[in-house]
């Protein structure tokens, strides 16, 4: 059995890997926005995160009774169908379709994989691996988004739907690992779903597990208002550049910066455990939130080359945050309730981003388009939220997160020599 539990070490990251070829990243919504209105592009996506909102419990749920792999393995497929779909595209209700499958297959996923490295690490009792891993598991996803960005926005130029075909055959790579994981003992077997919804209650009395759900919620939202409006903002960068041909270039600009972005999460993301260690776990998130606000703001101000190498550090908080925050959760909740938590902080996140891009799309009615003055309006009350919340958190920090003080310097013996 342990041979059988070492393969699932070997083949996590190959899980990550083969979700993380998204082709269609640095493109998807000029992809959209070549077939659909803007207002059609942001309720498309709304739909999507509806979609992993009515998920999400439930396939935490069924990760907890089942297992991990099955879950895992629907995750995979559901994924590969839901590339393919878009890439097919068609009427408004085909890409909602496809959203809705990729909906599924990030529902069942969200929380069932780090629960499984978890599992797999306490039957191993190598549980202190734990940030490590899930660092370098992620650092090796964020180099393959990387290079999936920069090859998807090459081929974006020829057909702007190649990007979610080439996703949906690396999807096929995940569905391999999956099937070849081996289910952890032990992993626990969830309650009826009342009484794991009361277990659900109890933990949030853990004045450590709250904060570190308000944490997820809070970067849920907004490490996506960049991701959704980066490539409008790069298509106005290109656009003095070449009048006429903007969308021929913007997509492969997207490709080099969403790769560049990707690179820097994927050498700076592992630093994550190093930082908590010497900063604590809030002051880490600290960092991991000023970096997100800087990004964000940045955007609201001016549409400039010279703000792009701050841009480029957009994908960096989640990758120093997310590893952190793993390792603080796990420890606090038991096997059978772990995937459950961790799709309810999803879940909660997903749905104030799905309630945002909702009331933003009203917003984006009024312009009828992707104008400078439509993405200000967006980005300024965003980066506004988002640091009240990150120093809010930052004060409200439980004690036991915090790095204990340094000791008392040691007193200076007295010189022998000296007179008396």
């Amino acid at each position: 059995m342990s041979t059988g539990l070492q393969g699932n070490l070997t083949r996590y990251p190959w899980l990550h890997i083969g979700r993380s070829a998204l082709f269609w990243m640095p493109v998807f919504v000029l992809y959209f926005s070549s077939i659909l209105a803007p207002a059609e592009v942001l309720r498309l996506e709304a739909i999507y995160y509806a979609g992993v909102v009515v998920l999400e419990v439930p396939s935490g749920y069924l990760s907890d009774r089942f297992g991990r792999r099955p879950t895992l393995l629907m995750a995979s497929v559901a994924w590969v169908l839901g590339s393919a779909t878009l890439a097919i595209g068609g009427p408004f209700w085909a890409f909602a379709a496809g959203q809705l499958l990729l909906a599924a297959g990030m529902a069942l996923q969200s929380g069932t994989d780090t629960s499984l490295l978890y599992d797999t690490l306490v039957a191993l009792g190598r549980t202190d691996e734990l940030a490590e891993r899930e660092a370098s598991a992620q650092s090796r996803a964020f180099a393959t988004l990387a290079l999936s960005a920069l090859i998807g926005g090459g081929v974006a130029s020829v057909a702007l739907w190649l990007g979610h075909a080439l996703s949906a055959l690396a999807g096929c790579v995940a569905v391999v690992a999956a099937w070849g994981l081996v289910e952890p003992p032990g992993h626990g077997i969830a309650e009826p779903p009342l009484a794991q919804a009361s277990r659900i209650l109890d933990r949030l009395r853990d004045p450590v597990l709250r904060w570190t759900l308000a944490q997820g919620i809070g970067l849920t939202v907004a490490i996506h208002v960049p991701y959704e409006l980066m490539q409008p903002w790069l298509q106005h960068l290109v656009a003095p550049l070449d009048p006429q041909g903007a969308l021929a270039v913007a997509p492969p600009v997207a490709g080099v910066a969403t790769s560049v972005m990707m690179g820097l999460a994927a050498a700076l993301g592992p630093r994550g455990p190093r930082l908590a260690r010497r900063l604590g776990v809030p002051g880490a998130a600290l960092v991991s939130w000023a970096l997100l606000v800087g990004v964000i703001g940045s955007m609201a101000i001016a549409v400039h080359p010279v703000l792009l190498p701050l841009l480029a550090l957009r994908s960096v908080p989640s990758a120093l945050a997310g590893p952190i925050l793993v390792a603080t959760t796990h420890p606090r909740l038991p096997s059978g309730l772990r995937a459950t938590w961790l799709s309810l902080q999803s879940l909660s996140g997903r749905l104030a981003f799905a309630l945002a891009l909702a009331l933003s799309a009203q917003g984006l009615d009024v312009h009828g388009c992707w104008s400078l003055e439509a993405m200000r309006a967006l980005l300024v009350p965003a980066t506004a939220l988002a640091g009240l919340w990150a120093v809010g958190l930052w004060l409200a920090a439980p004690a036991d997160l915090r790095p204990p003080d340094p000791p008392p310097p040691a007193p200076t013996p007295p010189d022998p020599g000296a007179p008396r």
